[in-house]
């Protein structure tokens, strides 16, 4: 059993390689299986934050500095953390090395995405073509797993999401936006901020970015209306950047950026980042360096 076990590749989520491990057992090692992975519901698990992490770390020891490195690689921990405080961050990390079936109710106060969908399975058809031509194997990928992405940030094609429940497959709705986020989110899977950064870090680094402090809300109306000016109206829908506050519209999403009001759209805060710093790396040079 040992020698089957596939090694992770690049951006593959745990699913996918829980996956790809179950795709070497005969039928008759199921019990096997759930003796290793724990119960099948939780293997039925498509989120992009995994899993019973703690199985692979102890499983490939060799691969990983320490279990940090670990959950950092493979998990969408990097992704989410940095827009949470210190106590739900905590909880996040937890998540990620165990039973993943808490992580949507324990997000939901801090973290906003419609649905309250982070288990969705999404593919690159161009991908499927790269992976199998170069690792001879096609996998799921992480990055494609984040519940704001419709298109694959490597070649700028509509991701193809899969509906396990009903065994459907269709392209993500509207076209396929190139964003000037789409490399912060690259940056961020990559682990560009440091461990241990949170919110309020965060939106320290914005007070400091923003030129007349004392005038807050006046500078966040100014970076807002520079944003909706340059972006086309029906991409930030497709965002699903909230524009409108009980169906009034004018609502200073900025400003709630700025403050560090929860729940915390990550969408709305990419935007924000790159109007202030242009990138996460940039970023990072506001932010403390030994969290």
């Amino acid at each position: 059993m040992e020698s089957y076990f596939p090694s992770p590749l690049p951006d593959e989520s745990l699913y996918s390689l829980v996956t790809r491990y179950r795709a070497t057992l005969p039928h008759s090692n199921r019990q096997i299986e759930e003796d290793l992975f724990g119960y099948q519901d939780q293997l039925s698990l498509q989120s992009f934050l995994g899993q019973n992490g703690n199985i692979f770390f102890q499983r490939d020891l060799g691969l990983w500095r320490n279990k940090r490195a670990f959950i950092r690689a493979m998990t969408g921990y990097n992704l989410l953390s940095p827009f949470l405080t210190s106590s739900p961050q905590a909880r996040l990390y937890k998540c990620a090395q165990g039973y993943a079936g808490c992580v949507k109710t324990m997000l939901r106060p801090y973290v906003y995405f419609p649905n309250h969908n982070f288990i969705s399975l999404k593919f690159c058809p161009e991908c499927i073509k790269h992976d199998i031509g170069r690792y001879g194997v096609a996998y799921w990928h992480r990055s494609h797993c984040v519940w704001f992405a419709n298109l694959c940030w490597k070649h700028q094609c509509l991701l193809v999401k899969v509906d396990n429940t009903h065994e459907r497959r269709k392209k993500c709705s509207g076209r396929a936006w190139i964003l000037s986020t789409e490399p912060l989110v690259q940056e961020l899977m990559a682990g560009k901020i440091a461990f241990g950064i949170n919110i309020n870090h965060l939106c320290t680094a914005y007070s400091e970015a923003v030129p007349d402090k004392y005038f807050l809300g006046r500078e966040a109306d100014l970076i807002q209306e520079k944003i909706t000016d340059y972006y086309d109206a029906a991409m930030l829908r497709v965002m699903k950047i909230r524009t409108s506050f009980n169906g009034q519209h004018g609502r200073r999403w900025v400003y709630g950026v700025l403050k560090g009001s929860m729940p915390v759209h990550i969408p709305e805060h990419l935007f924000v980042i790159k109007e202030l710093f242009g990138s996460i790396s940039a970023l990072s040079q506001s932010l403390p360096k030994n969290s």
